[in-house]
């Protein structure tokens, strides 16, 4: 699986679509998903390592199923978090994120059952890793 999705990326970053498609034995588009979004490690809610975790997926599923479904509600979620006051409203939206990742993961056959969404220990703040 691995060695797949490597020689998947590989052909992806030369812009050789048909080999990547080939490569993981798709006759769809692909893409090559984050499955702790991209806004959410910019603005400092997961380590920079997660841009590296990539995980083909179709271009349908990714573009616009989970960005819709879960990307974007998750990135309201983190700016109800800041605006939260105090510590148990903080703690209400941690818990509604976690909720909207496990029904969403529950939905689409355990896709994001690896992200854990875990309040900083000090701040807070909520931390995701795949």
């Amino acid at each position: 699986m691995f060695e797949e999705t490597a020689n998947a990326v590989k052909h992806a970053q030369n812009n050789q679509w048909p080999a990547a498609k080939k490569a993981l034995n798709l006759s769809q588009n692909i893409m090559f998903d984050h499955k702790v979004p991209k806004a959410l490690i910019k603005l400092g809610y997961a380590d920079e390592i997660e841009y590296i975790k990539l995980h083909p997926t179709s271009q349908q599923f990714n573009a616009i199923i989970k960005n819709s479904e879960f990307d974007k509600p998750l990135v309201k979620l983190t700016k109800k978090w800041a605006e939260a006051k105090t510590p148990d409203a903080k703690a209400k939206v941690v818990g509604e994120m976690n909720e909207l990742k496990d029904n969403f993961s529950k939905k689409y056959g355990g896709y994001l059952d690896e992200v854990t969404i875990t309040p900083d220990e000090i701040t807070g703040k909520p931390m995701f890793s795949s």
